[in-house]
């Protein structure tokens, strides 16, 4: 008969005293901003996720939610400027091992303005916004529904989304797919690309546009009638007589242009 270890007792009773005094630290930071019209948020974080939404006054709400074992450690600055307000949170000391958070962005802003938005880790979804859009995240999904203005939105590791938006769209994701859907005519050229990822673009019936859309590891599909070039891996050519252009790359999926 085996006999049970005395050392390998104590270092279990250890090992679970241990484990059982982690405390899950819990903060929420609220604060509102009088601004003016059309300025712009700037918002730079080393985590967390960016849900922003807007309302008819003249003020930014924000609230950030903060959890985590390691939530003392990460500090939320607010700065107001000349044209607007800055955001910017940070981690404290050393972040390996057990060293966690969770952050949370939730912002209100004024329906007109713009928005300048970095996270190291988190998705950012942003909703009915009249202002030019640059969001950026290393590591989460992005989501764009009804906005008027320019985007630029790129993710090195999620997917992307984007359904009625008006105006210049240069949109990228280095391993995800892309989803996008027009309400209407194209009245700015979108270009929309993938490093691994499959594409959809929904157009109304009728839409008059330039299409140029081709992957290196699929097939690329329309319902449209295409004057010009259509192969399996790429179209070229005009849709109703051609307009404004939409451009589609991947470099690892299928790539479809539907009509809605």
């Amino acid at each position: 008969m085996l006999k049970k270890s005395p050392l390998l007792l104590v270092t279990t009773t250890v090992v679970a005293l241990s484990v059982s005094t982690i405390i899950l630290a819990n903060e929420t930071i609220e604060r509102e901003f009088t601004v003016d019209a059309q300025g712009t948020l700037l918002l730079k974080t080393d985590t967390g996720k960016i849900i922003i939404n807007t309302h008819s006054q003249n003020t930014i709400v924000a609230s950030v939610d903060i959890e985590g074992p390691s939530a003392d450690d990460f500090e939320v600055t607010f700065e107001e400027k000349d044209k607007g307000l800055q955001i910017v949170g940070e981690r404290e000391g050393d972040w390996s091992g057990n060293n966690r958070v969770s952050v949370s962005y939730s912002l209100t802003l004024p329906e007109n303005y713009d928005v300048d938005l970095f996270t190291s880790g988190g998705a950012i979804r942003i909703d009915d916004l009249n202002g030019n859009v640059d969001a950026k995240t290393s590591g989460g999904s992005i989501g764009l529904n009804d906005i008027v203005g320019d985007v630029d939105i790129h993710t090195s590791g999620g997917s992307i989304s984007v359904d009625n938006v008006e105006g210049d769209i240069d949109a990228h994701t280095s391993g995800g797919s892309i989803k996008v859907s027009f309400q209407r005519e194209l009245a700015h050229d979108v270009d929309f690309s993938t490093s691994g990822g499959s594409i959809k673009a929904y157009l109304p019936k009728g839409t008059a546009f330039d299409v140029d859309a081709s992957t290196s590891g699929g097939y690329v599909k329309t319902d449209f009638t295409v004057d010009g070039k259509v192969t399996k891996r790429a179209i070229e050519g005009q849709v109703n007589g051609g307009g404004k252009e939409l451009t589609l790359k991947t470099s690892g999926g299928g790539i479809k242009v539907i009509q809605r």
